[in-house]
């Protein structure tokens, strides 16, 4: 199973970026036809990749209904092509190097949902907004800079959605917006606490353990037993004389 990650991790997520890409570009109405039917097959092929790729690592795993129920994404995945965006953020998470800690994995997950939010958000705001009365959001350009806006909990107001679908999405994306800021304040506050932990560590004073006495054995009690019988056997003998 080791093995074949080395290869399987980066294979997917190379296919779980195309199927989100094609995605995007199945989305957007002013595609023309020929490049949706571009769109169209590689979203496809990415996606059966995607569920060969998942039921490789069910086979090789050796506990198939084990592995499939900590894993409940990859196969809803496999019936529900949407649900492959959920690798990304374990892909990137796992290709980002040894980083230890589950703060520092979090934002790596953090920066990989809010590139999903964006580029999906705007793809499905165009794809609502398009055509309806009173859109002012009908190009993907300026979808990306109102996505930037509402992610950001700033909107500007020059582009705001007409339709309930595409409401939804600016909820959204305010959302995300809201989570990805505490986890950067906390990304931030622990990263400076640790820093002045390490340094209180640094600058405290180093405390040299006082010496240990030497435990005695019951060979030196004995000595120390015969010597005070030495001592007492002249004592007597003193006494003695004195009192002849």
């Amino acid at each position: 199973m080791q093995s074949y990650s080395r290869f399987g991790n980066p294979f997917a997520l190379i296919m779980s970026l195309i199927f989100l890409v094609t995605w995007v570009i199945d989305l957007i109405p002013t595609i023309t036809p020929e490049g949706f039917s571009f769109a169209r097959l590689f979203f496809w092929l990415a996606w059966l990749a995607l569920v060969i790729d998942y039921f490789i690592r069910v086979f090789l795993s050796g506990h198939p209904l084990v592995y499939i129920i900590r894993n409940p994404f990859g196969f809803l995945g496999a019936i529900l092509p949407p649900f492959r965006l959920f690798y990304i953020v374990h892909a990137f998470s796992v290709l980002s190097g040894n980083r230890p800690g589950m703060l520092a994995q979090a934002s790596i997950g953090a920066v990989v949902v809010l590139f999903i939010s964006i580029v999906l958000g705007s793809a499905l705001v165009v794809h609502y907004e398009y055509g309806q009365p009173g859109a002012t959001i009908e190009t993907y350009d300026d979808a990306i800079w109102w996505a930037f806006e509402t992610v950001s909990t700033v909107g500007y107001g020059d582009f705001v959605p007409v339709t309930q679908p595409g409401r939804v999405v600016a909820i959204g994306l305010m959302v995300v917006g809201v989570a990805l800021a505490s986890v950067a304040a906390a990304s931030v506050i622990s990263f400076l606490s640790g820093e002045r932990k390490k340094r209180l560590n640094d600058s405290a004073p180093i405390i040299e353990a006082a010496p240990t006495t030497k435990s005695t054995t019951p060979a030196d009690n004995q000595d120390l037993f015969k010597r005070l019988d030495a001592l007492e056997a002249k004592l007597d003998q003193l006494i003695s004389r004195s009192r002849q």
